[in-house]
């Protein structure tokens, strides 16, 4: 590791405080792996519940554009339909004009021509 140890672990010490520093020199590193671990996963943590917000933020929000989506298609398919069933009508009443319109110019025509006998 970093604290420099690198004998064997059976090694016999010249005193026994030697061994104890090392004990307490790898609780300490120990406890700052301990730390270190944990804050990690604090921090994965804080970023998993903000991913998992986002996502569930974004889902809501895709959710609403479709419901509007649907909403407006339903609006042009039934404004498609009134616009149909005018044109149909529409169509019918243009017709019934130009029938009326033909009609007259036959008149005003065999009117012309009676007049035309006259002269």
């Amino acid at each position: 590791g970093k604290s420099g140890t690198s004998g064997t672990s059976g090694s016999t010490t010249i005193s026994g405080g030697s061994s104890f520093l090392r004990q307490r020199r790898l609780s300490s590193r120990l406890e700052a792996l301990r730390k270190e671990r944990d804050r990690r996963t604090t921090k994965l943590r804080r970023a998993l519940q903000e991913k998992m917000e986002v996502e569930s933020s974004l889902r809501y929000e895709i959710e609403r554009r479709g419901r509007r989506v649907d909403r407006l298609r339903a609006d042009r398919d039934s404004m498609k339909a009134v616009r149909d069933r005018e044109g149909n009508e529409g169509r019918k009443e243009r017709h019934a004009l130009m029938i009326k319109i033909v009609a007259l110019m036959e008149g005003a025509r065999k009117k012309e021509a009676k007049l035309r006998k006259y002269e």
